[in-house]
């Protein structure tokens, strides 16, 4: 969430821990499918070409339904916790 609340200070950061240069490049919307390998064909990698946006922050709480949040709860609540989620 944070990566798409303020891509570029996530960005910096990561930048930093990995002891890699940053470039503005890393964040920029100017991408070229074909350097990707098949992303431009394939359904689901749609929206890796697209900005990086807050626009699905949220959206697998919203959409995950109720039976299989259920079931995924006991497998992912530590990792949830620790991460800073309910």
């Amino acid at each position: 969430e944070d990566m798409c609340s303020d891509p570029e200070r996530i960005t910096v950061r990561l930048c930093e821990f990995f002891g890699l240069e940053y470039s503005q490049q890393m964040i920029g919307d100017q991408v070229d499918a074909r350097m990707l390998g098949d992303v431009d064909v394939k359904p689901h990698y749609a929206n890796v070409t697209k900005p990086i946006g807050a626009a699905s922050i949220g959206r697998g709480r919203r959409e995950l339904d109720k039976r299989t949040a259920r079931e995924l709860r006991p497998i992912l609540s530590g990792q949830m916790a620790n991460l800073g989620y309910e």
